[in-house]
């Protein structure tokens, strides 16, 4: 996968290669593995045409703004009262100065339980937008959004309903 400093990690790799401290055999079920995350990705989806095995996003068009949230950080619960569960989408505001290719993922947290993964990707410094939708029990919850602030700033999340 590309990342920031993927150059200093297949060094360390080589290096632990040749110290015997992982086999090839280890490399290449990582491999495997990391190729069918790469599939699940909205990335490549785009560069298949279409044609990859990843879900459609909600339509926000068609959904209700229920809330905004600016100058998001990584971790910061933010209370949403819901008065049914129902499904949600997530739209992040992102930039990051890291290159298109690069995979910035956003957790989504409610409850403190895993609900939705945003893969952005790296903007050049642009602000460009990434969906995600995830289902929301009724009542009051907490989101929170996992992300690292050296990849990617995150300006601003908004939270659509059905």
């Amino acid at each position: 996968m590309v990342n920031a400093d993927s150059e200093k990690a297949a060094a360390e790799i080589m290096q632990a290669l040749s110290d015997g401290k992982i086999s090839r055999s280890e490399l290449l079920r990582n491999a495997v593995n990391i190729l069918n995350v790469i599939m699940t990705t909205p990335t490549f989806e785009r560069f298949i045409d279409g044609e990859g095995m990843v879900n459609e996003v909600a339509d926000i068009e068609k959904m209700s703004l229920s809330e905004s949230f600016c100058d998001v950080k990584p971790n910061k619960e933010y209370k949403v009262n819901t008065d049914e569960g129902k499904m949600y989408a997530v739209r992040a505001e992102v930039s990051s100065q890291q290159q298109e290719l690069v995979q910035i993922p956003i957790k989504v947290y409610v409850n403190g339980n895993s609900a939705a993964l945003i893969m952005a990707q790296g903007t050049g410094g642009e602000k460009k937008t990434f969906i995600a939708d995830f289902y929301m029990m009724k009542g009051e919850n907490k989101v929170s959004f996992d992300f690292t602030e050296e990849s990617a700033a995150v300006s601003k999340i908004d939270l659509f309903s059905e």
